[in-house]
């Protein structure tokens, strides 16, 4: 066997060259820590089916370089397996996109649905074609030849192009840049060099087509989340900066101490337990100054109920807190409902007013998230208050979506009662039992 025509020649490159980046692809995403975990998942899969797709493409170019006929069924099987491997490279980019971009269940069902039966389509029309010479066809000296039909093995993959594209567009003003680029190469790329196939005989212009895209999908996806790793390393030591500076506030301790002073001949049993949760919400505060990771909602609960707690010694009958949650194996931002809570109390109390301060608690778990909710009479400190002397909401909307994709959400009801609502994915969450 010899190697010495052009477009052989032209082939053996593009498949050596597809082979070896897939590799390395693969290897870069099992050891490049700063992906996300979606992210990472998505590229081995990706770089193990492009080695797949590319491996059997080079197996098959052997094969019919070969001129033998006792290799015809062998390079039957490895075209099959090469074509089903190229075929499930873009499903996956559609199963990528309805996890990050589609929220509502039933767009990503029908969108999904949609891609799985043109991805079927496709896998019938590749089987069939095993055994007819509508589609591809081998002469007995084991010599490739396209089928009259050749372009209908096209349409459905050229169909789930066109279907992700639309997703992407739909989607567009929500995505950041350079996902907006990696989605849009991933597409066109192949997508043009599919076209391009349908004349071009000869040259694997798909794979080259597939391989580039891979390529420059994983570039500027890498680069996109090693700039947010960088920027969210970057706001974490902010936030840590502000905590440190925000928390030792000086006149709700000395408004502590002085109400433990006098609970000292009043109620000894009340000052000694105001003593006990005032001590740990100090704790607590100190703790989540080093926490760069997710704190169980546990902790930041147990935080909450000791502030509250010293808040109800101050004011007496004026704070009513009530608790409703039987869901609590999750994980959140440090400082994410003190500061709540915190803010309801500074600006929904009237310690003058009759109706006393009512803060209500809950949390909830739905298929697809997990649902805080911090309700109290009165109003709450506006979203634009920049003079807040805590941590501000903005603040906790940051460290939310950067650490596990979480949204709040502030309704005003009146002036009369306020909602605060945080939403944090299901799939974002490891238990906090680990």
């Amino acid at each position: 066997m010899s190697i010495s025509d052009p477009i052989d020649i032209i082939n053996f490159i593009i498949l050596i060259m597809g082979v070896t980046v897939s590799v390395g692809g693969l290897l870069l995403s099992v050891v490049f820590h700063n992906l996300q975990r979606r992210e990472k998942n998505f590229f081995i899969i990706l770089f193990i089916t492009m080695i797949i797709y590319t491996g059997f493409e080079l197996l098959t170019s052997f094969l019919l370089l070969s001129g033998k006929a006792e290799f015809t069924s062998l390079t039957k099987l490895s075209v099959y397996i090469s074509s089903l491997a190229s075929s499930n490279l873009m499903p996956m980019l559609s199963t990528h996109i309805s996890q990050k971009l589609e929220r509502k269940s039933n767009k990503r069902r029908i969108f999904l649905g949609l891609i799985a039966a043109l991805w079927v389509i496709y896998l019938i029309i590749l089987t069939f074609a095993q055994f007819t010479d509508y589609i591809y066809y081998f002469t007995p000296d084991n010599t490739y030849h396209r089928g009259p039909y050749y372009p209908l093995l096209l349409i459905p993959a050229v169909m789930i192009m066109i279907t992700n594209l639309i997703a992407i567009i739909r989607q567009w003003p929500i995505l950041r840049r350079r996902e907006r680029t990696a989605y849009i190469l991933y597409i066109a790329a192949p997508l043009v060099a599919m076209l391009i196939q349908i004349r071009l005989y000869g040259i694997l212009v798909i794979v080259l087509g597939s391989v580039i895209s891979s390529v420059f999908m994983f570039y500027f996806v890498l680069k996109d989340q090693v700039e947010l790793f960088v920027m969210q390393t970057k706001v974490n030591a902010e936030q840590r900066a502000k905590i440190l500076a925000l928390q030792m506030r000086p006149h709700f301790i000395y408004n502590t101490l002085t109400s433990i002073y006098y609970l000292c001949d009043q109620d000894t049993e009340k000052a000694k337990s105001t003593i006990l949760n005032f001590t740990m919400y100090l704790r607590k505060n100190l703790t989540a100054m080093s926490a760069k990771e997710l704190i169980s909602f546990n902790d930041e609960l147990e935080h909450t109920k000791a502030y509250l707690y010293v808040e109800q010694v101050r004011f007496d009958e004026h704070i009513k807190v009530e608790y409703d949650t039987p869901f609590t194996d999750f994980r959140i931002p440090a400082l994410t409902m003190q500061p709540l809570v915190e803010n309801a109390v500074k600006h929904g109390l009237d310690p003058n007013g009759k109706e006393p301060l009512v803060i209500l608690i809950k949390t909830e778990k739905t298929p697809s998230e997990i649902v805080i909710t911090v309700e109290n009479s009165g109003s709450f400190v506006k979203e634009s208050d920049k003079d807040d002397p805590h941590i501000a909401l903005d603040n906790i909307k940051q460290r939310l979506a950067m650490l596990c994709n979480g949204t709040l959400e502030i309704i005003s009801r009146d002036k009369s009662r306020t909602l605060v609502t945080i939403k944090i994915p299901a799939g974002n969450q490891t238990s906090s039992s680990e």
